[in-house]
């Protein structure tokens, strides 16, 4: 599967207190290892006002029937505008359908959680709506 999502969330700054909207993109490709089961990896680029990031993180998702269930962690850079730059790890969790257009392209609207840590502390999170596009291959 070759695709990816993108989303206007809600995210919070702890150390700034600050809480803004923003957009986030997300490529994304994986491959099916078994029946349901999908792995890949999942890259995002993230721009507001006040934060602007950029992480890479495996994946792992399940498939029931259309709706998915998907949850990965990775590694990923943020900037605080004005305050700090850190890296931290990030997990991101969200929930969906696939809306197939055919029979090899869908429309995968979901929601999605994603908390972030810095040296094991909570830094901040995001959630909100996404909207994806997935190419299903040899489906």
């Amino acid at each position: 599967m070759i695709g990816g999502s993108a989303s206007f969330d809600n995210q919070h700054t702890k150390s700034t207190n600050n809480t803004s909207t923003s957009l986030k993109i997300n490529p994304q490709f994986g491959f099916f290892f078994a029946d349901n089961f999908a792995v890949g990896a999942l890259f995002g680029i993230n721009n507001s006002k006040y934060f602007r990031s950029w992480s890479v993180s495996p994946f792992l998702r399940y498939y029931l029937k259309s709706f998915y269930a998907e949850v990965s962690y990775g590694f990923e850079q943020h900037k605080v505008v004005n305050y700090s730059k850190n890296n931290s790890s990030v997990l991101n969790g969200s929930i969906g359908y696939a809306v197939f257009l055919n029979d090899n392209v869908a429309l995968e609207p979901s929601f999605y959680y994603s908390p972030s840590f810095n040296d094991g502390d909570y830094f901040g999170s995001r959630y909100g709506l996404q909207i994806g596009l997935q190419i299903y291959l040899n489906r």
